[in-house]
């Protein structure tokens, strides 16, 4: 690939020398024929000199513009010998027609500052010439002729060129914006992208780990209970399938939402506050202790569901790492939020009074969860009656529109 992009830069390098030597060529063979045909002269002695001298001065000035592009004001430079001497024998027009084209390759590839120099003598530099030049022929014509042929082979290729260079920077700008345009694009779909899988994240987490946490506490409780009484495993057993069932319905609707090329709304697939039972009955199964107080009432969508899965996620962890744990579930509504505490006693034996580290993402979600609402969650260790506790403190307000 690289080498074929070498090969194609050179090519491009030898087809800009080539069309160069040909503008150079074909500027040489105009000037050379109104040099036949005598139609060159811009002054009365201008027709005294021989012929081969008009050509070699044309030809100097015409091999001097295959730097038009490679080195331009050098070619312009240089180009004040030959000029020179067309002017002691007689200014010619095959010659400044070439000059002309140096002076427009000067201002179109040279530096800005550069082409702002040339401009702004050649304006200032005209009428002063052409008023000297009437002064001293004493014919007010002859200023206005000398005037008119500057004007026309130097500022007509200097206008030009600014024109040009303007037309080709606002085309560089142009595609700057563009490029800087799709760059940004890229960038928010990038975004977009790490917010979308960082979503799916955690409604795979709170789908499958809840569940499957469940499903592993109850399983276990049902093999303990599988000798002592008999008739409490068939609860257990039923709250597992219970699970299950409800895993698999979950994660058909995220998967049927993937799949989906229309806008589905998620929200009504996930579980709210009003199926906390659900989850205490699965608890309590488990061989947790669970109580809850108050309720929060209709909410937006949003935050209920954002709240169901909070307390879904506290519970299981809790569940986790304190099993057989006293767990309490505290809600408050307030005006303008709504407050949920999960609290839990730290078994005896923890390490700093803390519960046991978990290595899922149960806790980041949380706070993910209620930052996407404009709310907060705060966890740690508190002190309560019957020794240090770990706390779930979420707060949620009311007036969110954003999506769970």
């Amino acid at each position: 690939m690289n080498r074929f992009r070498r090969f194609l830069a050179a090519q491009n390098v030898g087809t800009g020398r080539l069309s160069t030597a040909g503008l150079a060529l074909g500027y040489f063979v105009t000037g050379a024929v109104l040099y036949l045909v005598s139609l060159y002269s811009l002054s009365a002695n201008g027709g005294r000199h021989p012929l081969w001298l008009h050509l070699l001065v044309l030809g100097a000035v015409c091999a001097l513009m295959l730097l038009r592009t490679r080195a331009p004001r050098t070619a312009l430079c240089l180009a004040l010998v030959p000029v020179a001497v067309d002017a002691l024998v007689g200014p010619t027009i095959p010659v400044w027609i070439a000059v002309g084209d140096l002076l427009y390759a000067a201002s179109l590839y040279s530096s800005r500052k550069f082409a702002d120099a040339i401009l702004l003598w050649s304006n200032g530099l005209t009428l002063p010439i052409g008023i000297g030049t009437a002064v001293l022929a004493r014919d007010w014509r002859v200023g206005v002729l000398v005037a008119g042929a500057l004007a026309l082979f130097v500022l007509v290729p200097l206008w030009w060129a600014t024109t040009v260079r303007g037309h080709r920077d606002a085309a560089d700008l142009e595609r700057a914006r563009s490029r800087a345009l799709a760059q940004l694009a890229e960038v928010d779909r990038q975004t977009a992208v790490r917010q979308e899988r960082s979503r799916l994240a955690r409604d795979l987490h709170d789908v499958v780990a809840g569940h499957l946490s469940a499903i592993a506490i109850q399983s276990e409780a049902a093999l303990g209970a599988l000798s002592k009484d008999p008739s409490a495993v068939e609860a257990v057993l039923k709250s597992v399938r219970n699970n299950s069932i409800d895993a698999l319905t979950e994660m058909r609707s995220m998967i049927g939402l993937l799949r989906s090329e229309q806008s589905v709304d998620a929200p009504r697939t996930a579980y709210r506050m009003k199926d906390l039972s659900r989850l205490v009955d699965s608890a309590r199964l488990s061989g947790s202790r669970i109580e809850v107080t108050g309720e929060l009432g209709v909410m937006p969508a949003a935050v209920d569901i954002t709240a169901y899965r909070i307390v879904t996620e506290a519970v299981t962890n809790a569940i986790t790492h304190a099993p057989g744990q006293l767990i309490g579930v505290d809600l408050t509504r307030g005006r303008s939020a709504v407050v949920i505490r999960i609290n839990n006693c730290i078994p005896p034996g923890c390490a700093g009074n803390t519960p046991p580290a978990g290595r899922g993402f149960g806790i980041a979600n949380m706070h993910q969860r209620a930052e996407t609402l404009g709310g907060t969650v705060d966890t740690g260790v508190r002190p309560g009656p019957g020794g240090p506790q770990w706390l779930v403190r979420a707060e949620l307000p009311l007036n969110t529109k954003e999506p769970a």
